[in-house]
């Protein structure tokens, strides 16, 4: 993905429970992420990434803010 025009960062977040994961993805823009979701290569890992998976529920967010120490 991060080969990708217009990927920014991902991020993995383990729950604590270790029954949950979130695959946080940031694209530059919408644009971007909807051509990743056509890239022959890039739907081969989301395939690969929804096997390990009991439940692959992805959604796209919009950041409303940003906050740092």
């Amino acid at each position: 993905m991060r080969h990708l025009p217009g990927f920014v960062a991902a991020n993995i977040h383990a729950g604590d429970d270790g029954t949950r994961v979130a695959n946080y993805a940031q694209w530059a823009t919408v644009d971007a992420f909807r051509a990743m979701l056509d890239t022959p290569a890039a739907q081969a890992h989301m395939r690969q990434a929804a096997a390990l998976a009991d439940q692959f529920d992805p959604h796209l967010y919009a950041v409303e803010s940003v906050h740092h120490s």
